[in-house]
């Protein structure tokens, strides 16, 4: 489940993100990891990095995933989105905070897990 594609990971909880920036590097990936929205949205201008996937936590403090998700799109309109988040996809949904249909892996998940929704996903394109 190995790849060669830009991956944008962002999560606050550090050991979370340094758990699968590692492993997603070591199965090929380029990956460039940041702690919030704000600061991976800062990254993304500045060094003007090719995106093929953000993958985003849901639920971080001053801007949420989907904020994030909506910005990225704007710079690469064609970057594939994967959210994620320890609430349930329902949960999410009927909360209204993500529209039916949308990429999704729920917390706690394994490197096998994402690896294989990453390529579910990238795969589609």
């Amino acid at each position: 489940m190995a790849g060669n594609e830009h991956i944008l990971f962002v999560e606050d909880d550090e050991a979370v993100r340094r758990f699968a920036c590692d492993a997603l590097s070591g199965l090929g990936y380029r990956v460039f990891e940041a702690s919030s929205g704000i600061s991976a949205l800062s990254m993304v201008k500045e060094i003007h990095m090719a995106v093929d996937l953000l993958i985003t936590d849901m639920i971080m403090p001053g801007m949420n995933g989907k904020e994030l998700a909506e910005e990225i799109a704007k710079i690469y309109p064609n970057a594939e989105i994967l959210y994620a988040s320890g609430y349930t996809s329902e949960h999410i949904v009927h909360s209204g905070a993500l529209e039916p249909g949308v990429h999704f892996i729920q917390k706690p998940y394994s490197i096998h897990s994402l690896s294989r929704k990453i390529r579910d996903v990238l795969d589609k394109k």
